[in-house]
């Protein structure tokens, strides 16, 4: 999206050279960046952006970063025009709350504990299919700095931003509304989920709720049935909002409907979550374009429905030569996903098996969550990590404590069961798991 000279002095406590009167977009990736757009060099862990500066000086238009990281790495011999600032998380952030003023344009920001890439996703194909030109959050962009990356990334004909927002921490809900400001704010669930940094349910529904504060006037709310029901309890629910579409199911054959439109969906995986899902984006994409002027058209919706797919990781399903359905879910996982996921599996064929990574960032409670789980209907499971050794003993699952130690029990689960579910914590890395039973399985189809 197209960023102003004035836009990047208000931002700036230095200038050197002559700043062009425009730059296309701006990005931080040195490897990727589009010749002419904007490079800001950002401080990491491991890498500090100010290092590739020069790797970028024949691509990038202006380059942006802090003072300090600029004089350590000789940025006066480069002929680039800069823009030096106090610190270029916090920049990127300013950057992107004043494009976005500046932009008249729509934007969706989606939210919730569980199902926000799918939504997501979802969304994206719906209004496409309207021919409304539509830039998404890719993967899972959806923190301080993915989300004003996608805002600044957005091609200048775009007319709706779809924005997917995460959290692990009190006051991040707030800071990613207040750069959006969003025209509609979409909750998916309120589910215990960092609860390492947001404390207890409740904190995760006061924090999910904050997005509502930032919301422009004028603005809608879309809330999932569950999270309705969450943010009444806590007398936190807005007084006017839409609901999802009402859905019916059996098997993977869903039937969406609306008053009189009904939409037939042959879902990929028979899944409830996978169905409240595509629920709530129809009931998004009926008042995004009923605010463009236009209706939503079911056999658009329908098509657009049947063609997409889930993401890698994402209860996605996996055929193999040999005839095992694999399940990769293994993107993240909370109790109320991990309970998902589970129900997922019990529609399978059978036997079943499933191999289950740690949830992370659950605190005090992640005893309890990891103790709870139901593994109900499932011949087979193999847990990994310390915090399944009790149910483990109680269900007379194999545990291991570490993923390469269980590597032997996870291949074997190709030649014993016919539907596999692999799930865990970004953290746990259970794609490599994937890989295994794939490779066992005889490759995918």
């Amino acid at each position: 999206m197209r960023l102003e000279r004035a836009v990047l002095e208000q931002v700036a406590a230095k200038v050197r050279g002559a700043l062009p009167a425009h730059v296309p977009g701006l990005d931080v990736d040195s490897r990727t960046l589009p010749k002419g757009w904007a490079f800001l060099a950002l401080r990491g862990a491991r890498h500090d952006g100010h290092a590739f500066a020069r790797a970028v000086a024949n691509q990038a238009r202006v380059l942006v970063g802090e003072e300090e990281g600029a004089q350590r790495h000789r940025w006066h011999e480069l002929s680039v025009p800069q823009v030096l600032v106090p610190d270029s998380a916090a920049a990127l952030q300013e950057l992107a709350r004043l494009v976005r003023r500046r932009w008249d344009g729509l934007v969706v920001f989606i939210t919730g504990s569980v199902g926000k890439t799918t939504t997501k996703e979802l969304l994206a194909a719906l209004l496409a299919a309207h021919d409304v030109p539509v830039h998404a959050t890719r993967g899972n962009r959806n923190n301080l700095i993915g989300l004003p990356l996608t805002i600044l990334e957005a091609p200048d004909r775009a007319r709706v931003l779809v924005l997917e927002a995460g959290t692990n921490a009190r006051g991040e809900i707030a800071r990613l509304t207040e750069i959006a400001a969003p025209d509609f704010v979409v909750l998916t669930a309120i589910a215990p989920a960092h609860l390492a940094g947001l404390g207890s349910l409740q904190g995760v529904a006061r924090e999910k709720a904050s997005a509502f504060r930032y919301l422009r006037a004028g603005g809608e709310i879309v809330l999932a049935e569950q999270a309705q029901a969450a943010l009444a309890r806590l007398g936190l629910l807005p007084s006017c909002v839409h609901g999802p579409w009402s859905v019916q199911r059996k098997g993977t054959k869903a039937q969406l409907v609306r008053g009189e439109a009904q939409i037939h969906w042959t879902m990929p995986l028979a899944a409830d979550a996978l169905a409240a899902d595509a629920a709530l984006a129809l009931a998004a994409a009926e008042r995004v374009l009923a605010r463009l002027g236009a209706r939503l058209d079911p056999a658009r919706a329908a098509h657009a429905l049947a063609a997409w797919r889930p993401l890698e990781g994402r209860l996605a399903p996996i055929r193999t030569k040999r005839g095992v359905l694999i399940v990769h879910d293994a993107y993240n996982a909370n109790p109320a996903s991990m309970a998902a996921a589970l129900a997922a599996l019990r529609e399978l064929p059978s036997p079943r098996a499933a191999v289950l990574g740690e949830m992370a960032e659950l605190g005090e409670a992640a005893k309890k969550a990891h103790q709870a789980l139901d593994l109900s209907g499932l011949a087979e499971v193999v847990l990994i990590g310390g915090l399944y050794r009790e149910l483990a003993a109680a269900t007379g699952a194999s545990w291991f404590t570490k993923l390469d130690e269980a590597e032997g029990a996870i291949r074997a689960l190709a030649h014993k069961a016919k539907s596999v579910l692999v799930k865990g914590s970004r953290a746990a890395g259970m794609e490599r798991a994937v890989g295994w039973l794939i490779t066992e399985a005889g490759g995918a189809v």
